[in-house]
């Protein structure tokens, strides 16, 4: 697996690698600049100085040498006094070639590290040449290029130290977005955005940031607000409006009950009743997907045998138009248990065999096992499967994979929710719903044995 680097990782090691590339170009600069043009510029000023000096002792050989071993250990330089004639006076370290001509102003002999700098020597009242002194800039090498890297590395720590808290703060608030998007699109919609640091009285959602870091979480926690607020006032106006149609609903039945009945009549009641009784369904549906959006699995789930739901499933089977005449095979471990809502499981399992009669082929089988503290429930029939196109949204509200909404075998209508409070039933258990299988026929509810702790 590929490794990914964080944007904290990143901000910091472009931090670093951009200082190093400075401290090396600052040192190559030092080194191969400034530094070589003020050596050339103090040899030559020294090779000025040593011959003004040597001019009055040239000819005392004793005060010749101690003023060249003077001029040498000043800057601790090697130094070579010659006569006119090029023989050699005085050498102080390492003899320095002679120049192959004449020597008659200043100069500079040589390139890089071989190079010296001559000066002519002359007596001070006659101006004759009584010889040259040759000056060589690069005895002195400096300190040790190990010493150099070394020092450079101490000071790339103590500026990464300090520069951490500063890639910490940019990277910081991106983590906390990311966190926070990840969690509002997992449904946790009251999520916001908390500033660390926030005093007591602040609010804790308005990070304090001054800058534009600060203003994109404060709009975040704004954006956040106002889709809370439109998606729980779309929640609230239809589990409402499903609630009301139940009144006009119960007085239409009661009307048809006290309606004549006659041999002609009967038929268009016996439709109209049906209706309503689809109407009603679809009312319930929309209810309980609401409730389980909203509020979820409630407070007190209890231990349920899964053997036992499977027991009631097949027994409800056997009375359901729907399933008649189509084979239903049930399958579960006697021992296994499940901490659950068994109203709101039996539900789920319930939709899914409805689901797996209206579109599938018989035999249905409906089995469950276990394993690391999970339960696995499917159910499974011998049908073609959900179509490749249909599969990644099959679990959307109100979404058909008969488009034609066909009415089933016993005259009843989907409306496309059974799979989906099949899937927010899961989700409420801290599991999840998939469809498996190639034809994908086979629906499993994937559940903890236990709700982890909160």
């Amino acid at each position: 697996m590929r490794h990914r680097r964080t944007l904290y990782t990143r901000i910091y090691l472009h931090f670093i690698g951009v200082l190093f590339v400075v401290s090396l170009a600052t040192l190559a600069i030092f080194a191969f600049g400034f530094r070589g043009e003020f050596m050339h510029g103090l040899a030559d000023r020294y090779s000025r100085h040593a011959s003004f000096l040597l001019g009055d002792v040239m000819n005392d050989p004793t005060k010749r040498e101690e003023t060249a071993k003077h001029l040498a250990d000043i800057v601790d330089a090697d130094l070579t006094v010659r006569d006119a004639d090029g023989a050699l006076l005085v050498a102080i370290g390492p003899e320095i070639p002679a120049p192959d001509a004449p020597v008659s102003k200043p100069q500079k002999i040589g390139h890089g590290r071989k190079s010296c700098f001559v000066a002519p020597i002359r007596d001070r009242q006659t101006g004759a040449m009584l010889g040259f002194v040759q000056a060589n800039p690069w005895k002195d090498h400096g300190p040790s290029p190990v010493k150099h890297l070394l020092l450079l590395v101490v000071v790339l720590g103590l500026v990464g130290l300090a520069v951490r808290p500063l890639a910490k703060r940019i990277s910081r608030p991106v983590a906390h977005l990311t966190e926070a998007t990840r969690r509002f699109g997992a449904g946790e919609l009251s999520h916001r955005i908390v500033a660390p640091g926030c005093r007591p009285g602040d609010a804790p959602t308005q990070p304090r940031r001054a800058d534009e870091l600060g203003d994109l979480m404060r709009a975040w926690n704004e954006m956040a607000g106002r889709i809370e607020t439109l998606v729980k006032g779309h929640r609230e106006l239809l589990a409402n409006v499903s609630h009301e149609l139940r009144s006009p609903l119960a007085r239409m039945r009661v009307a048809l009950e006290l309606l004549p009945k006659t041999a002609d009549s009967e038929t268009r009641l016996a439709d109209v009743e049906q209706d309503i009784a689809e109407l009603d369904r679809l009312i319930d549906d929309v209810l309980t997907a609401s409730r389980l959006e909203a509020a979820g699995l409630p407070s007190h789930p209890e231990p349920t045998s899964v053997a036992s739901l499977f027991e009631q499933i097949r027994e409800r089977a056997t009375h359901d138009p729907l399933l008649a005449g189509k084979e239903l095979r049930v399958s579960a471990p006697p021992e296994l248990t499940l901490t659950a809502d068994a109203a709101l499981l039996k539900r789920a399992l319930w939709n899914l065999v409805e689901n797996a009669a209206k579109y599938g082929a018989a035999p249905i089988v409906v089995e469950a096992e276990s394993s690391n503290g999970r339960v696995r429930l499917s159910v499974r029939d011998q049908g073609a499967g959900v179509p490749a196109a249909d599969r990644t949204n099959v679990f959307a509200p109100f979404a058909r994979v008969d488009k034609a909404r066909t009415p089933d075998a016993a005259g009843r209508q989907g409306f496309g929710l059974g799979l989906t409070i099949a899937r927010r039933v899961a989700e409420a258990h801290g599991g999840e719903i998939r469809l498996e299988g190639e034809p994908a026929n086979r629906f499993v509810l994937d559940l903890p044995a236990k709700p982890s702790s909160p």
